[in-house]
C-alpha cells in the first residue's frame, strides 16, 4: 500500500525538465475514451447492472402512499386553497414515485458508483418479453429506509469493484480475480465509510439548520428561501472539490483521509482545467444520455442504449483517472511530497 503524507508545503515551483508534461483536459478525454475503445471488458459491471434493471426482478413500493395519505389530507385540510394546491401536487407526486420506481436503482450511486441507464425505467412496465416483471412489494416505511441504505451500501461495493478494475490498465498489473475482490472491496468499504459520515454530519447539521430557517422566516421569507439555494451552492462545492476521492482510494490505495486531501488539492490548484473537464464530462453524459432514453425500455433496440451509456460512462471515469494521476503525480513533484508513482 503507498503511504502518501504531506509535510509542511514549499512554494510550486515553475516546470522544470524532470517534470512530465500537463496532460490537457481534450488530451484525457480522447485518451480515456480510446481506453475504452481498446479495453471493452472494462464495461462488463455497468452491462451486467443495467441488464439486471433491464430484465430481472422490480422492487416497487406502491402500497406505501396509503399510509401517507392519511397524513397529507389532514395538512391539505388546514391550509388555504394555493396551499392545498401544493399538497396536492406533492401528493401526486409522491404517488407516481413510489408506484414507478424501482429501488433496485439504489444499486447505482451517483458519481462513485456504477452508471446505469436503466435506473429510470418503470418498475410496473412489461419486460422486452412482453411478460409482466417479477414484483417483490414494499409495504412500510422502515423496510422501504432499510432496503435502500442496504441497496446503497452494496452499490457502493460494487463501485469499488467497477473502479478497482478501471484503474488496472493504469496500475500495470496483471488481471488476478481474488487480488481484484480484495482491493475492490476494500475501495467499496471506504466509499461505505464515507457516505456514512457523511449521512452523520448531515444529521448533525440539520438541527441548527432548521432553527436558522425558523429565525429567518420570522425576519423575512425571502431570506428564509435563500438559505436551500445557499446550501445546495456549498453542496455542490464541496462535491466538485472531494469528486477525486474515488481516484485516489482505487489508483494509489490511499486511506480515506489522505484520498480526500488529495482531491482537495488537485481541484484547487487546478481549478480551471478541472471545472473544464467536469463540465464537458457532465455534458456529454447528460447529452448522450437524452439519446439513449430514446431507445424504449420494451424494445431490444434498449441494448444499443446500454452498451453506448457503459461504453461513454467507462470512457469518461478512464479520462478522470488519467487526468487525476497527471495533475497528482505532478503535485507529488512540485511540493516534494512522497513519489505517487510508486504503485
Amino acid at each position: 500500500m503507498v503511504k502518501l503524507v504531506f509535510v509542511e508545503r514549499k512554494p510550486i515551483s515553475t516546470q522544470n525538465s524532470q517534470e512530465q508534461p500537463l496532460v490537457g483536459v481534450i488530451e484525457a478525454l480522447a485518451a480515456g475514451f480510446d481506453r475504452a475503445r481498446r479495453q471493452p471488458w472494462l464495461m462488463i459491471i455497468p452491462l451486467v447492472l443495467d441488464l439486471f434493471l433491464w430484465i430481472g426482478p422490480r422492487l416497487e413500493a406502491q402500497a406505501l402512499y396509503a399510509q401517507f395519505e392519511p397524513n397529507l389530507k389532514s395538512i391539505s385540510a388546514e391550509l388555504d386553497v394555493e396551499g392545498q394546491k401544493s399538497v396536492q401536487d406533492m401528493s401526486a407526486l409522491l404517488k407516481d414515485f413510489l408506484g414507478h420506481y424501482n429501488l433496485f436503482a439504489w444499486l447505482s450511486v451517483g458519481i462513485v458508483g456504477v452508471p446505469a441507464v436503466n435506473t429510470s425505467i418503470d418498475a410496473t412496465a412489461p419486460l422486452v418479453t412482453g411478460t409482466a416483471p417479477i414484483k417483490m412489494p414494499v409495504g412500510d416505511v422502515g423496510t422501504y429506509l432499510g432496503i435502500a441504505i442496504i441497496l446503497s451500501a452494496v452499490g457502493l461495493l460494487v463501485g469499488g469493484l467497477f473502479w478497482a478494475m478501471l484503474t488496472r490498465p493504469q496500475r500495470a498489473e496483471p488481471f488476478n480475480l481474488s487480488v481484484w475482490l480484495r482491493d475492490g472491496l476494500t475501495v467499496g468499504g471506504q466509499l461505505v465509510v464515507l457516505a456514512v459520515v457523511t449521512a452523520i454530519l448531515a444529521l448533525i447539521m440539520m438541527f441548527p439548520l432548521s432553527i436558522l430557517m425558523a429565525l429567518l422566516s420570522a425576519v423575512s421569507l425571502g431570506l428564509a428561501s435563500f438559505l436551500p439555494a445557499l446550501l445546495i451552492t456549498g453542496v455542490v462545492w464541496v462535491v466538485f472539490y472531494l469528486a477525486f476521492t474515488v481516484h485516489g482510494l482505487a489508483l494509489y490505495r490511499l486511506p480515506l483521509a489522505r484520498a480526500l486531501r488529495l482531491s482537495a488539492l488537485v481541484a484547487r490548484i487546478y481549478f480551471v482545467s478541472t471545472l473544464g473537464l467536469a463540465s464537458l464530462s457532465i455534458l456529454i453524459y447528460v447529452g448522450l444520455g437524452v439519446i439513449w432514453e430514446a431507445f424504449a425500455p420494451d424494445s431490444w433496440l434498449r441494448l444499443i442504449a446500454m452498451a453506448g451509456n457503459a461504453f461513454v460512462a467507462v470512457g469518461l471515469a478512464s479520462a478522470s483517472l488519467i487526468y487525476y494521476q497527471n495533475r497528482s503525480t505532478i503535485l507529488a513533484e512540485r511540493l516534494h511530497l512522497p513519489q505517487l508513482s510508486n504503485l
